[in-house]
């Protein structure tokens, strides 16, 4: 599986601001405390931001930057109203306005897009592991689906409780789906891979493959009503859609030749060049990645040549009736992908503490 192969997720933007300011306003207003007696910790907070926001490439050092920061606004969150004042601007990552900046005085959309570039910054080391090893493949299979966690996690413990009018179109629930079933299928397809190259059985290669495909149809569904996934993203989820379908089959039709089902093998090698070519129809007149293309053509290869095969030794030899598709047997499932939500994002608070991992909760944030 070449890197051109699967889509990670780019960072957003944003500009730097001085949250400590706003907060030393807002504390100045509101208690009868003078705000120097917190200047340390307000020094910090600016510090987890100006790091969290400066997260702009594959390295694993990101994530506790991004894990760390939102784990304080979650804090703050809880001791201050959403909104305090402070101007966070953002660029979308995806789709037609990424230069077009969003201004909100949200907390919740701060830590909104904190999550996002945490699970961006998780698909990009998925991207970057090297998936021609077993290793490398478990790596990457992990990422994925801790990228699916949090973004599933932004989709439905913190979009909801976003007081501004409406979320940006790259992070709307459509958009957050489609990109949640994405990773997850992504991360099925490393498993799949894996069994490839660990020589499993072609029954067991097959269900791995089937539920790559499903995976895939699902991110396509919601990435229809996304105004920011491309048609180029949504005819690559489409083709590898039709493309594991394909190799679902092949596998399935290679277990029927071993156990000398010889009409049901050809039935399902039908099946396979089916699919293949539904694959190939998404690759026409769309920006689809090379590898993706040669994958798909390679595949065609392989199922018409064995095709052929199998449908000249029945003619002569074996002679076994070769079922409609309609009598076939749906083929099984196994799933293995899995939405992980990292416990920092999940449970912030227990990673907030003189010993904890992310340090004391900042104690301007308790108003006391």
């Amino acid at each position: 599986m070449t890197t051109s192969n699967v889509l990670s997720l780019p960072f957003r933007k944003s500009t730097q601001i001085s949250l400590s300011s706003t907060i030393r306003q807002y504390i100045s207003k509101k208690y009868d405390q003078h705000p120097d007696m917190f200047r340390h910790d307000l020094e910090v907070i600016d510090a987890l931001r100006r790091d969290a926001v400066n997260v702009r490439e594959a390295h694993p050092s990101g994530i506790k930057k991004l894990q760390a920061y939102a784990a304080q606004l979650v804090w703050i969150g809880g001791k201050f109203p959403d909104d305090i004042g402070a101007e966070f601007t953002w660029y979308p990552a995806m789709g037609y306005n990424t230069e077009r900046p969003l201004v909100r005085t949200s907390l919740k959309y701060e830590l909104m897009n904190i999550l996002y570039n945490l699970a961006a910054l998780y698909s990009q080391l998925a991207v970057s592991a090297n998936r021609g090893s077993t290793e490398g493949l478990k790596t990457a299979a992990s990422y994925f689906s801790h990228a699916a966690g949090v973004l599933d996690h932004v989709r439905t413990a913190v979009l909801p409780e976003l007081s501004i009018p409406s979320p940006p179109d790259d992070m709307d629930s459509p958009t957050l789906e489609a990109l949640t079933q994405l990773c997850l299928a992504q991360s099925q397809e490393c498993f799949w891979q894996k069994a490839v190259m660990d020589g499993y059985k072609d029954a067991s290669i097959s269900k791995l493959a089937a539920r790559v495909s499903d995976l895939y149809n699902n991110a396509c569904e919601p990435a229809m009503k996304s105004e920011a996934v491309s048609s180029a993203w949504i005819h690559h989820m489409s083709a590898k859609h039709h493309h594991f379908a394909a190799a679902a089959q092949y596998r399935a039709a290679c277990d029927c030749l071993e156990k000398r089902k010889y009409g049901e093998e050809i039935a399902r090698l039908r099946d396979a060049v089916a699919c293949v070519n539904e694959g190939l129809k998404e690759t026409r007149g769309a920006y689809i990645s090379k590898a993706v293309v040669e994958d798909l053509n390679g595949l065609k290869r392989r199922v018409e040549e064995d095709l052929k095969r199998a449908e000249k030794d029945n003619d002569v030899i074996y002679l076994h009736v070769v079922p409609p598709k309609s009598e076939l047997k749906i083929l099984d499932r196994a799933n293995m992908a899995v939405a992980r939500v990292p416990p920092p994002v999940a449970n912030p608070y227990d990673y907030l503490g003189d010993q904890a991992e992310f340090g004391p909760a900042l104690s301007a944030a308790t108003g006391s």
